[in-house]
């Protein structure tokens, strides 16, 4: 019985969850939900791109046709074997079904939903089974920490400069990734053949979704999580054979569309030894790492003008100030789920800096796949998911030791807070005081933008750790499940 009331909630809270973040979806995109007659989503890759290409699939396959050769461009090639195009992938069939302006953006709606509520499943699941003291059930906790994981992940600046430049396939593939990594460590701690080919489903869909260079940094992240599942008492057999079973039944449910890809790319420029300097191309440079605390601190495109260097959508990985103080909160209990997470954010920022750093250089010389992708600064997507993951767990970690460590809690809190607030001010007194011996020029307008930057971080500092302090204390008292 008790068994029987615990599905139910489970049930009844990822229900509430879905709901929850397909609200937040609509509120956030509800501008284009419906756009009129002749417009559409805005991307740049949407106008040039997608809206051609699913007007022409959606047009053959109401004529009745399959659309296997594209004759509008070029002098015709073989559309199927685009994996953009991603026709056998479920929810692309929104735009086919309904108008190409209309499916766009449910298309994009639907695809935030996953990412939110994956994050939170896979968040809340490995935060329970990861502990490193005591039980299961003891460690439970609430979903608060997962929540936020999931909020920082779906809205994060990666998923909204994606949809700005219209690379709706790149946000799909990256949706699948926390329901990759939940199927993964479900199929090992029930280690039947079945569940490993039950994990391959999101591999497969995450193929499917067509942005083939995104399954580089999704894969690797998958990659590291089987040996990070090794490295916590799992057996290495077990592991690499759910591995196996579910990277093969996810390749070959994908196969439709691998297949006329595998087939056209031996006409592609990318398999015919790119330069390094493509390779390259779209690194992050050092300087916009200030970027993942004050997303615009180089401006944006659509108000202020942006004044940096090529593109602002390929850098842009903001998260929240949150996470960062997650951060903080789990490397002072940390865990080895903890180190695993950040050992993905420093790996996934040296890579992102592409020629301006040391580690890219290298692995393009040494692991084939990433000589056919451009654009490092992607990398820095393993920042996005693991900064995001990590909150969940830091929230868990505090949730688990108070009350005993509150005091200690409130003490760190503190001094983070007051660390972050005086280098805060002074930023904000540095930049006042620029903008007053340059003004009124141009620079003016530019410093007054960072100004008000500051200004945000600050605030978004001081409310989220109060926030975040008021609920890790609240919830002892008293612990709300739904």
């Amino acid at each position: 019985m008790i068994e029987g009331l615990e599905i139910r909630g489970t049930r009844k809270r990822f229900v509430l969850v879905t709901a929850l973040f397909a609200g937040l979806a609509a509120l956030f995109m509800r501008r284009v939900l419906r756009p009129p007659v002749g417009q559409a989503l805005a991307g740049n890759d949407i106008r040039s791109l997608f809206v051609p290409w699913w007007s022409f699939a959606r047009e053959a396959l109401w004529d009745g046709r399959l659309p296997l050769w594209d004759l509008a461009q070029f002098s015709g090639y073989p559309f199927l074997s685009n994996p953009q195009v991603a026709l056998f992938y479920l929810p692309t069939w929104l735009a086919l079904i309904l108008p190409v302006r209309l499916g766009i953006s449910w298309y994009v709606l639907l695809h935030l939903v996953i990412a939110g509520v994956g994050m939170f499943a896979y968040v809340r699941f490995v935060s329970r089974i990861f502990p490193e003291t005591a039980s299961f059930r003891e460690n439970a906790v609430g979903d608060g920490g997962a929540l936020l994981a999931a909020l920082a992940f779906a809205f994060s600046g990666f998923m909204a400069a994606r949809i700005w430049a219209g690379h709706v396939g790149l946000i799909a593939v990256h949706s699948w990734l926390p329901w990759m990594l939940l199927s993964l460590v479900w199929s090992a701690r029930r280690k039947s053949a079945w569940a490993g080919i039950l994990a391959g489903l999101p591999f497969a869909l995450a193929v499917l979704a067509g942005h083939t260079t995104s399954l580089l940094y999704v894969g690797l992240i998958w990659m590291a999580f089987g040996l990070f599942l090794i490295w916590t008492g799992h057996s290495w057999k077990l592991v690499a054979r759910q591995m196996v079973l579910a990277g093969s039944v996810g390749l070959a449910l994908s196969a439709v569309q691998l297949l006329p890809l595998l087939e056209f790319m031996g006409a592609s420029s990318r398999t015919a030894a790119p330069s390094y300097e493509f390779a390259s191309a779209f690194s992050l440079p050092p300087a916009h790492l200030i970027t993942l605390l004050l997303p615009e601190f180089f401006g944006e495109p659509t108000r202020a003008g942006y004044w940096s260097v090529p593109s602002f959508d390929e850098l842009a990985y903001y998260v929240g100030v949150l996470p960062l103080l997650g951060l903080v909160l789990a490397l002072r209990r940390p865990t080895r789920l903890v180190w695993f997470y950040v050992v993905l954010m420093i790996i996934g920022l040296l890579l992102a800096l592409g020629s301006y750093g040391f580690l890219h250089p290298i692995v393009y010389d040494l692991f084939p796949p990433f000589r056919l992708a451009r654009a490092p600064a992607r990398a820095a997507f393993l920042y996005v998911f693991a900064a995001s993951a990590l909150l969940g767990e830091a929230v868990a970690i505090w949730q688990r030791r108070l009350p005993a460590d509150r005091a200690q809690l409130a003490q760190l809190l503190r001094w983070t807070l007051g660390i972050g607030l005086a280098a805060g001010l002074a930023a904000l007194a540095a930049t006042g005081a620029v903008f007053a011996a340059q003004h009124p020029t141009e620079t003016s307008g530019r410093l007054w933008h960072q100004l008000g930057g500051w200004g945000l971080a600050l605030l978004f500092l001081l409310a989220g750790g109060a926030l975040l302090w008021r609920y890790l204390t609240a919830v002892q008292k008293r612990p709300r499940t739904w």
